[in-house]
């Protein structure tokens, strides 16, 4: 594997290569030492700019014992880097903190790029003389699995800690978990256990000794991320990248790049992964079923039973819609909890099994979605009735909703079609 590391040949940069070819040292990788001219094509004019870079290489070499090759190219400067980042398909693309950068990175680089700012600060850690604190801003997308897993390589070269964060407003812990705002202003132990668990679900496999937290602020995370990291005396800012378009960081703009701009210490950004294999298929642990009180709900059940690991948690859950009359309410909610309690469940249900039933009151697929989030759960299942093409296409149906929003495995069961 490789980094690369972008250079202008000037003295102001040599702080920077130095440190990634420290970087590449301790993690056992050679270093693609670039030079762009921002020329059309190079000539033989060139050719002393060449001379400084193999010059440069040597003195990397000479310097920490890392294996250095040079690289000298023409064209737009963010265009090079990305595309030699790409062919070497390199671990890291490590530029400076030039303001022209920013704009330009990190959307369009295929590999984690690597802002430095405090160079001393890295300069210690890779040279023993102090630790590196690392925070990452983590939610539960594969850009945020993909930061920590960087962060779990730079951990795993020794003298690190981790602290992986995922910051929420209260209104979206509300949207979220299908909860009152008003219930959703403090952090509460209620709150934190979902979301800490989606966190830690997320995680790498590769991370071992990591610190998760949730913390409730309102406001954009960008800025509690920069405070925190200021704060706190963090050294090194992980974040991933959604790849969002140039446009798209334009109008919604985007937190990676409001972090690379805003941070006080270096910023690593990491774009999603590439598709890869699945995991080899496990018993689920914990499964929400839908439940209508008709001949669907017992095929789901079926299934749920057939799927569900030995000490698993199966989760009953009938949603009735919002009523504005309290006595209305209060009678549709005691008739589901009768219907609940008088349900013929399986014998496969087994007393190694826990069961739970719940009554919602809202719009059935938020409600399903926001549990199985409450409760960590692997899968969700609901039955479904046969409709002609026509129906299908209306918008608003439970199963579509949940299916279309959920970020779990959904499993739809047809009426009649065990």
């Amino acid at each position: 594997m490789t980094l690369v590391v972008g250079t202008n040949l000037c003295t102001e940069t040599e702080f920077l290569t130095e440190i990634a070819a420290r970087l590449a040292k301790r993690m056992g990788e050679s270093l693609r030492l670039v030079h762009v001219v921002e020329e059309p094509v190079l000539s033989h004019r060139h050719e002393p700019l060449r001379l400084r870079l193999k010059e440069e290489a040597e003195r990397l070499q000479n310097l920490c014992g890392a294996k250095v090759r040079v690289h000298l190219a023409a064209g737009s400067v963010d265009d090079v880097l990305a595309k030699v980042a790409e062919m070497e398909v390199a671990t890291a693309l490590i530029v400076g903190s030039r303001p022209q950068y920013v704009p330009h990175f990190p959307g369009n680089s295929p590999v984690p790029f690597f802002l430095l700012r405090e160079a001393p600060r890295l300069k210690a850690w890779l040279q023993d003389q102090a630790p590196l604190r690392i925070l990452i801003g983590a939610d539960a997308g594969h850009a945020a699995t993909a930061a920590r897993a960087f962060g779990a390589r730079l951990a795993s070269l020794g003298g690190c800690t981790v602290d992986v964060v995922h910051i929420v407003s209260p209104a979206a812990a509300s949207r979220q978990l299908a909860l009152p705002l008003a219930a959703c202003q403090e952090l509460t132990p209620e709150l934190e256990a979902p979301l800490l668990h989606e966190l830690q679900n997320a995680a790498p496999p590769e991370e071992q000794a990591a610190r998760p937290r949730v913390m409730m602020l309102h406001g954009n995370p960008e800025t509690h991320l920069v405070t925190l990291a200021r704060e706190e005396g963090f050294d090194l800012i992980i974040i991933g990248q959604r790849q969002h378009s140039r446009v798209e960081q334009l109008w919604n703009g985007s937190v990676a790049w409001a972090v690379m701009r805003d941070g006080p210490v270096s910023v690593v950004c990491v774009p999603p992964p590439p598709a890869s294999l699945p995991r080899p298929f496990e018993p689920y642990r914990t499964i929400v079923v839908g439940v209508d009180f008709t001949a669907t709900t017992d095929q789901a059940l079926v299934h749920a039973l057939g799927l569900l690991a030995p000490r698993g948690t199966l989760h009953l859950a009938h949603v009735v819609p919002f009523i504005s009359f309290p006595s209305d309410a209060r009678e549709a909610q005691e008739g589901a909890w009768y219907k609940l309690s008088k349900m013929e469940l399986p014998d496969s249900l087994g007393h190694a099994r826990e069961l739970q039933e719940h009554v919602l009151e809202g719009d059935a697929a938020e409600q399903i979605l926001a549990l199985a989030k409450r409760v960590g759960a692997d899968l969700i299942i609901l039955g479904t009735r046969s409709r002609p093409a026509l129906s299908r296409t209306v918008l608003g149906s439970v199963a579509r909703a949940v299916t279309e929003h959920a970020r779990i495995p959904v499993l739809l069961v047809p009426y009649g079609k065990l």
